[in-house]
């Protein structure tokens, strides 16, 4: 099957990103020159390629019909753990960047509404990966309790477009990061927020119209 061949194409380009993580701060540091590090460059040479294989996997499956079981449980997992890492790289990113790390947002000058002062682009990247992470472990149990009745759960319409919002947003950060920077880091916050807001209004969804699955195995 050519569509679960690329959605295990993509599983592979996930794990060989996933050994970047260790890669110690100093091999992600600009250089004095303004020269971008090759590790970056090759991170988001896979990132785009991972991207297009979740493009093309999709449309092969549909126009050779070759929706399987394998395909509809293990393409969203793929595009999870593709999201994880890659916010976690952006976190190496901004960690190794002694200017991001050090960059605060008061938040009253942004929402007059709102009084927090110091935030970090940091630490709201890692509440993003964190509320993605408890809600994809949610979203998977509830998967694994359907498999055992033989049922597959599709990715919503809801969950589709959280994950190709994150995609995007996620990537321009990669490359907003390293190179032109146009955004503010208020605008930063602003697009994790709505990551944020998406995954758990995604998450809510999926829970209230599965929630006979966990009632049923209760």
């Amino acid at each position: 099957m050519i569509a679960n061949s690329i959605t295990t194409l993509r599983i592979i380009l996930i794990i060989i990103m996933s050994f970047f993580l260790c890669l110690n701060d100093e091999f992600l540091k600009l250089k004095d020159d303004g020269q971008v590090p090759i590790i970056i460059i090759v991170f988001q040479v896979f990132f785009i390629i991972a991207i297009i294989t979740d493009f093309l996997d999709g449309y092969f499956a549909r126009k050779f019909k070759q929706k399987t079981s394998f395909g509809k449980f293990f393409d969203p997992i793929a595009d999870k753990l593709l999201v994880i890492n890659s916010l976690f790289f952006l976190y190496k990113i901004y960690d190794a960047d002694n200017n991001k790390n050090e960059v605060y947002l008061t938040l009253h000058n942004f929402f007059h509404f709102i009084h927090i002062h110091n935030i970090k682009v940091k630490s709201i990247l890692i509440m993003v990966i964190m509320v993605i992470i408890i809600r994809d472990f949610l979203v998977t149990g509830i998967r694994l309790l359907a498999s055992e009745k033989n049922y597959i759960i599709e990715a919503s319409l809801l969950g589709k477009f959280k994950t190709a919002f994150t995609f995007v947003i996620t990537g321009f950060l990669l490359f907003d990061s390293i190179y032109k920077k146009h955004l503010q880091t208020e605008q930063i916050i602003v697009l994790l927020l709505i990551i944020v807001v998406l995954t758990l209004i995604s998450g809510i969804n999926y829970l209230i119209k599965n929630f006979y699955i966990i009632k049923n195995n209760f």
